[in-house]
Order: structure tokens, then sequence, then C-alpha cells
């Protein structure tokens, strides 16, 4: 009986064991996970918090805002029209171009924001672009004018929107406010 009884025990030691060493493998590999899906996300929203904040710094620094409502006046009075300088191209956007496949990582509503910044200023940039272009200044007063209203209005919600995301972005890898 004795025997039976030390053979019950050790089976009884043996899973516990088992299920001690199990649990342990599973919970430091899950810990493992964890640590380096938190990193990469960090990794992720310091690169677009860095080329978000890039573009919103350059686009003040050349008054893209200003040059577009001098273009407005212009059209307005039908002065001669300047040109629009924009060198900023899609080649800009090498984190966002890099990182589209990971973007999902971040916390929502982060991804939709980011994706949503970036479709925006695409779009502006094709608009300074046909702005440059003789057919636009071949079309009626009118629709030059709705035109570069669109473009404002839209760009103004592009930095609008950037700053939001760089305040998420900010709680995201959790940056020290000083």
């Amino acid at each position: 009986m004795s025997e039976l009884l030390n053979s019950a025990h050790t089976g009884v030691f043996i899973v516990i064991s088992a299920l001690i060493a199990f649990l342990g493998g599973w919970l430091i590999n899950s810990y493992a996970r964890w640590r380096d899906t938190n990193s990469l996300r960090k990794n992720i929203a310091s690169a677009f918090y860095g080329e978000i904040i890039a573009l919103l710094n350059l686009a003040k620094r050349r008054k893209y805002l200003g040059q577009l409502k001098e273009l407005r006046n212009m059209v307005a009075t039908e002065s001669d029209l300047i040109s629009v300088r924009v060198p900023i191209n899609k080649n800009s956007f090498k984190v966002y171009d890099n990182n589209i496949g990971s973007i999902g990582i971040l916390k929502h509503p982060i991804p939709s924001k980011i994706s949503r910044f970036y479709i925006m200023v695409s779009m502006i940039l094709s608009d300074l672009k046909s702005f440059q272009s003789e057919e636009f200044v071949s079309l009626p007063k009118e629709i030059k004018l709705k035109s570069i209203d669109e473009s404002i209005a839209n760009l103004k919600y592009c930095i609008k929107i950037g700053y939001k995301i760089k305040y998420d972005l900010e709680k995201e890898i959790k940056f020290s406010r000083k």
C-alpha cells in the first residue's frame, strides 16, 4: 500500500512539476512577445512622430498656407498668378511608406488618423502641383477660387490633425513634458 501511495505522490509531483514548467515557459514567452511588441510600437510611433513633425514644421517654415492665400488673392483680383513653390513630394514620406504594413500595431485611433493625414497631404500636394499647370491658369476664375479654397481648408485640417497625431504619439511613446 505504501508503495502505491509513494507512486501516486510521485505521479502527482511529476504532473505538478510539468504544469509549473509549462506555465513558467508560457509566461516567459508571453512576456517576451509583449515586450517585443511594445518596443516595436514605440519605435514605429517615434518614427511617425518625427516625420509628421518634420512635415508640419516644413509647411510652417515655407509658409504654404500663406502662399495659398496669396494665390487666392491674386486670382480674386485677377492679378498675374504667382507660382506656389512646393518642394515636398511623395518621396518625402519614407516612414509612412516603409511602415504602412505595421501601422496597425499602434493603438486605436492613431492608425486611422495617420492614414487620413498622409492621404490629405498627398491630395494637397497634388492640388498644389496642378495650380502650377497651364490648365489651371486657363480655368474660369470661380473654379480656380473654389479649388484654392478647398486646398486652404484641407491644409488647415491637415495641420490640425497633424498636431492631434503629435499629441497621441507623445502619449504612445510617453514623452516627458518639460
